[in-house]
């Protein structure tokens, strides 16, 4: 098992802004009464290894799970990967032990309204964006349930976000982008028994997608010396 395959490719940040019913009615989620009628809303940015809901189909209904976003401490050849791994890329969901055991039988959606990615824009300058469906709709991006032995012989249950190669208009931001599920192929994403679940997973197109800058951050030149140092201000 090679630790190329479960190399990171895209930021991981993602928000749900959302009511509890609009997102019970997206996913036809059996939920109880108390939830159903709550005025929750959800927070609007989540990152990796925070423990956030997902919906799994289980005993024949849509369900929200809560589960921690990203694999840490997977043994490769006996030793613990380094980074934690928050993304399973689509080329990699065959080839892939970890990837592929999960595409077959553990297969999940995750509810959101936007996501982030940072571009350097030079070597002094980074730019922080949020990309949304231009509906503003809530979508679903394509997820697996990784259930995995840690390094520590621990048992884990977490959730990674598939990604694709990213759009044209994406492409000027990352070079990646999360994949998609399409609301009438939910159900078909989450039963077992569907035959080629790739062929499900498609990305957002270039009409679909919008996004907006939300801040601009550089680095002065300090000088000390003859020496030039950056820092950020």
């Amino acid at each position: 098992m090679s630790s190329e395959v479960y190399s990171i490719s895209m930021c991981g940040r993602y928000a749900l802004n959302a009511s509890a019913s609009q997102v019970i009615e997206q996913f036809q989620l059996v939920a109880e009464e108390e939830f159903r009628n709550s005025n929750r809303r959800y927070e609007k940015e989540v990152y990796p290894t925070k423990i956030e809901e997902v919906v799994a189909r289980i005993n024949d209904s849509n369900i929200f799970e809560s589960k921690p976003w990203g694999v840490s401490k997977l043994p490769i050849n006996g030793v613990p990967l380094k980074d934690q791994v928050n993304v399973a890329t689509i080329e990699k969901l065959v080839t892939s032990p970890l990837w592929s055991k999960a595409l077959k039988k553990h297969r999940l959606l995750i509810p959101a309204t936007s996501y982030f990615e940072w571009k350097e824009v030079d070597k002094y300058t980074n730019e922080k964006y949020e990309i949304f469906s231009s509906s503003k709709e809530i979508f679903a991006m394509a997820g697996l349930n990784i259930i995995y032995e840690d390094s520590d012989k621990k048992i884990k249950d977490c959730f990674v976000i598939i990604t694709t190669e990213a759009n044209e208009k994406i492409k000027s931001i990352h070079h990646r982008q999360p994949a998609l599920i399409e609301k009438q192929n939910y159900l078909h994403w989450l039963l077992d028994d569907s035959a080629n679940p790739i062929e499900l997973i498609r990305q957002f197109s270039f009409d679909e997608m919008d996004f907006s800058k939300l801040w601009t951050k550089s680095k002065k030149v300090k000088i000390s010396g003859n020496e030039k140092q950056p820092f950020l201000f």
